[in-house]
């Protein structure tokens, strides 16, 4: 399936950075080169806008992804990163792009089952911080501090932004191996 050496993309979860996936190089084999995709308006593309569209992100990223050159590549996306990543496959096939070796998916309903609209709803922070307090996962000390917590909310806002906007891509199916990953305690089907 893969080359001898493949680059793997990495896209994080809504709000998140997609930094901590560096640390993956520790924990993989040598072959396999792992490249966060870290999307505007957080870590070091901080001093970048936000992009609440997903196509328009999805672009963005499929742009990343090209100007890598990477002979070999797979695609690994955690919940709105899986999303980002299908999309990226569709994007790159659109631009005559070599495809991905693989396409790794975790934490995400099959783009055909999602259910985001309820995103396009919040529109004030107080909303935004409930949800975030919802779906669990940031720390207590984020929004104890003003600071954090207003860098959260507006990172935050912006994916689910992004979520809400999906529309499926009007193009063939994927041609490329899907491998989808769940918890055990996921509710996700």
């Amino acid at each position: 399936m893969l080359s001898s050496r493949v680059t793997l993309f990495c896209l994080a979860c809504a709000g998140a950075s997609a930094a901590p996936y560096a640390r993956w190089s520790r924990l993989l084999p040598a072959w396999i080169r792992v490249c966060p995709l870290e999307r505007p308006g957080r870590g070091a593309r901080a001093n970048e806008a936000h992009i609440e569209d997903y196509h328009s992100l999805v672009g963005v990223l499929a742009d990343d992804i090209m100007r890598d050159h990477s002979q070999s590549y797979a695609l690994f996306g955690h919940s709105l990163g899986a999303l980002l990543a299908y999309g990226c496959a569709h994007r790159l096939r659109q631009l005559g792009a070599r495809s991905p070796s693989a396409l790794l998916i975790a934490g995400s309903a099959a783009p055909a089952h999602r259910d985001d609209a309820y995103l396009a709803e919040l529109s004030s922070d107080a909303q935004v911080i409930d949800e975030l307090r919802r779906q669990g996962g940031t720390p207590e000390e984020v929004f104890a501090d003003p600071d954090m917590l207003r860098l959260t909310v507006d990172t935050a806002a912006a994916d689910f932004a992004a979520c809400a906007s999906f529309r499926p891509f009007a193009a063939l199916p994927l041609t490329v191996p899907i491998y989808v990953y769940s918890g055990r305690a996921d509710t996700l089907t």
